[in-house]
């Protein structure tokens, strides 16, 4: 794991102290379909935006992952986004799955949480890759306080950040953070 650079360290509060001009999605609910969806054809992106105050806690149905974000069958590039605040059963932040195959670049992952993968869960054939992305004081009740890998699926990791994220199943140094399954 990599010190926190200045740099980095600008980004991350230039995140939490700017108004977003693009756009700020708060308080949604997923009851259906209330998060944020990232269903838009391979090559479309998603910047500059400040994802708070998410859930998608239904223990099941469609409503259980993605607590600021379901991606599915998407190649979407998210540039240069927050994810604050979020909850979910499965990937409080953002729920990768089905053989998605997102770009995450200057992203932040702020005190989101979840059952599983507290940040995010990257599930079901995906391929995800998160470059200058912050995991910062995520959690999870059980496992993945950061991410959580899972079924035939996989992270590509460059230039991450892991900090205070906890999980009652791991997550007490940066390798328990993510957890592959």
């Amino acid at each position: 794991m990599r010190e926190r650079s200045a740099r980095k360290d600008f980004t991350l509060q230039a995140l939490i102290d700017v108004d977003v001009p693009v756009a700020l999605i708060a308080r949604h609910v997923a009851s259906l379909g209330g998060r944020m969806p990232a269903l838009s054809p391979d090559g479309k992106q998603i910047a500059f935006t400040t994802i708070r105050d998410g859930n998608a806690n239904d223990a099941t149905g469609p409503n259980f992952a993605g607590g600021g974000m379901l991606n599915v069958r998407s190649a979407t590039t998210l540039n240069n986004l927050l994810f604050t605040g979020n909850a979910a059963s499965s990937g409080g932040g953002i729920a990768i799955v089905v053989d998605s195959q997102p770009l995450l670049k200057n992203v932040v992952f702020l005190s989101n949480s979840a059952t599983d993968g507290g940040a995010a869960l990257v599930d079901s054939l995906s391929a995800a890759t998160f470059t200058n992305t912050d995991f910062v004081t995520n959690s999870a009740t059980d496992s993945g306080g950061a991410i959580l890998n899972h079924d035939q699926s996989s992270v590509t990791l460059s230039n991450a950040i892991f900090s205070g994220n906890t999980a009652d199943n791991g997550a007490t140094t940066p390798t328990e953070a993510f957890v592959a399954h």
